[in-house]
């Protein structure tokens, strides 16, 4: 990508932000819900934290904090990403897309990005939250969760490319992508850390790109493990984004050509 694609880019982001900026009512409104939610994540922590003595509740509560501020920063919240390309498609406005000299897939993550912009405020405040209950465990932790985070917007980027391409072929791909939601949240880390799950599962999970969405970048930002297990995660970690990135590429690729084919 050259530095006027950058610059291009750069300018959709503007663009769509001010939009955005001209209806506050909306982004106050969604920065309560998410703040709401949070809460009643957390009186459900606390609950089982006083049921079972084991769980500690600060580090439980700050573990949501930046995990929900990630997922925003990584768009792996509720697939919203793939949400915006499927009203785009359905709406009729891609064509308008296909007609543009730049490459689709930046295109609409930066005017995404920039109608959300209230998502990364959002995020910043609570992984600040987070950060002041429990503190960084090192340095190096910051720089490896940094990588993570990187990796994991990668990942998540291709899901909600993968999931917005079943739009080109049923119409009932946003019920797809709410089940897509479910099952994320849970296999992410987003509802439950993964390590309070049964051995079995737990590696399992490990071993898929789901817990890059959510739990692995929080994972080594609070807890001090061995250099050789941060690598292992990190190997596959970014074999998962090297692979979704080759299969998303050829799926959309072929999804542009049957939108075409049939004078959509």
């Amino acid at each position: 990508m050259n530095k006027i694609n950058f610059k291009l880019y750069w300018k959709v982001i503007q663009f769509n932000l001010s939009k955005f900026t001209m209806y506050p009512t909306e982004f106050i409104a969604y920065l309560g819900s998410r703040f709401i939610e949070l809460f009643l994540l957390g009186i459900f922590w606390y609950a089982v934290s006083l049921a079972n003595p084991s769980i500690n509740f600060k580090l439980m509560l700050s573990y949501f904090l930046i995990a929900d501020g990630f997922k925003s920063i990584m768009f792996s919240f509720e697939t919203r990403l793939s949400k915006y390309f499927q009203d785009i498609i359905q709406n009729g406005d891609f064509s308008n897309y296909l007609i543009k000299p730049v490459k689709i897939i930046p295109y609409i993550v930066c005017s995404f990005t920039g109608e959300n912009w209230i998502n990364h405020l959002y995020s910043y405040v609570v992984i600040a939250l987070g950060l002041i209950l429990l503190p960084v465990y090192s340095f190096t932790s910051i720089c490896f969760c940094i990588l993570f985070v990187i990796l994991g917007s990668i990942i998540a980027i291709n899901i909600n490319v993968l999931i917005a391409c079943l739009t080109f072929y049923t119409p009932d791909a946003d019920g797809i992508r709410n089940a897509i939601n479910h099952v994320l949240r849970i296999t992410s880390g987003a509802l439950i850390p993964i390590y309070m799950f049964p051995s079995v599962l737990k590696n399992i999970l490990l071993l898929s790109p789901f817990p890059a969405l959510a739990f692995l970048p929080v994972y080594i930002l609070q807890t001090p493990l061995a250099i050789n297990v941060i690598l292992y995660h990190l190997i596959v970690t970014l074999s998962w984004s090297i692979i979704l990135t080759y299969i998303t590429n050829k799926i959309w690729v072929k999804s542009l050509k049957d939108y075409e084919s049939v004078g959509m």
